[in-house]
């Protein structure tokens, strides 16, 4: 009898410390990152736009400059710049437009970021986590488990499936990353030094070796299209998430534009691979194909000159200019569409 009553004090001390962790977490999470750039959209019916993307858009857009440019135009819409670092990549795109903006809305341009080597398919398969940062938790709470199953392309695997279904019905497992973050930053302050960009504010201050890392990421990114051999081709037929993005965008008569911001580290790199230019040409007949506005206005490109708050991000200045440009190509006939 002993051992059975030990086992019982250990199940109700272990469920005793489940609780007043779920009842913490009720506690202390009242919103994330994420959520805090979400909560941004608030269509009211008029004609509007909506951007995703990384911290390169939500430095690069000014959405009150937007809408005073678009004021007096006869076609004129609001803008929603619903951008930050860890919401960007095709999969996290459709979900958040499939899942969050259409049951608000229908915005008249979707604008989505790709920078770099735009939307080459990622080399690990999707999972409720992603790449393990905080502001990623808004993946399972935008999706059902046949939605997994289609981002990950098939059946991820018990492991997976069982994560899944934490995050959808177990509150501190879900937001364990956030909770994490928030006792770190209690004890420790935030030492990335970008407390500014988690509240999707600017201007940016990135880490010193930010730089570096955007420029490896791009390089390994490039290596990976070198090698994949028929390059643009591959990308048709790997990136359905691009392509079934547009396709429902133009079942709901929302016009789907690409924008490709500038970032000095990503287009030095592009710039020095010559087979990019193939790549690139290849990424415009398919949005081309797909009826899809590509607005380019990387470093070198049109726009600019540009100057940066941190090596990466636009300043203040630079972004009314992106803007500015941007606002006019929107209402260009290519980016309104036939």
């Amino acid at each position: 009898m002993k051992p059975f009553r030990k086992i019982l004090f250990f199940g109700f001390c272990l469920a005793l410390c489940l609780a007043g962790i779920e009842a913490y977490a009720r506690y202390k999470v009242t919103t994330t990152p994420a959520r805090q750039a979400l909560d941004r959209y608030r269509p009211d019916g008029r004609p509007h736009a909506v951007f995703l993307g990384s911290s390169l858009t939500d430095a690069g857009i000014r959405a009150d400059r937007l809408d005073s440019l678009q004021a007096g135009n006869a076609h004129g819409f609001r803008s929603f710049n619903l951008a930050l670092a860890g919401l960007s990549g095709s999969a996290n795109y459709y979900l958040l437009f499939k899942n969050f903006i259409l049951p608000r809305a229908r915005p008249r341009y979707l604008v989505v970021e790709a920078p770099g080597v735009p939307f080459f398919p990622p080399a690990d398969r999707f999972k409720a986590e992603g790449s393990g940062l905080r502001v990623e938790s808004f993946r399972s709470e935008l999706m059902e488990y046949p939605d997994f199953l289609y981002l990950a392309g098939g059946f991820p695997g018990a492991v997976e499936s069982l994560s899944f279904w934490l995050h959808k019905h177990w509150l501190s497992y879900h937001y364990r990353l956030e909770i994490q973050a928030r006792i770190r930053e209690r004890f420790h302050g935030n030492q990335s030094g970008n407390g500014d960009e988690a509240a999707g504010q600017g201007p940016y201050h990135m880490a010193a070796d930010a730089f570096a890392r955007f420029a490896e990421n791009t390089r390994v990114d490039l290596q990976r299209m070198e090698k994949s051999g028929d390059g643009a081709e591959a990308m048709r037929r790997k990136e359905a998430h691009l392509i079934d993005l547009a396709a429902l965008a133009k079942a709901e008569g929302v016009r789907l534009v690409v924008l490709k911001p500038p970032c000095p580290p990503m287009d030095m790199e592009t710039r020095m691979v010559p087979a990019f230019a193939d790549y690139d040409r290849g990424f415009r007949a398919l949005c081309d194909s797909l009826g899809v506005a590509y607005l380019d206005f990387s470093t070198g490109k049109s726009c600019g000159p540009y100057a940066y708050s941190d090596g990466i991000h636009l300043d203040e200045a630079s972004a009314r200019t992106l803007t500015a440009c941007v606002s006019g190509a929107l209402a260009s006939p290519g980016a309104e569409g036939p």
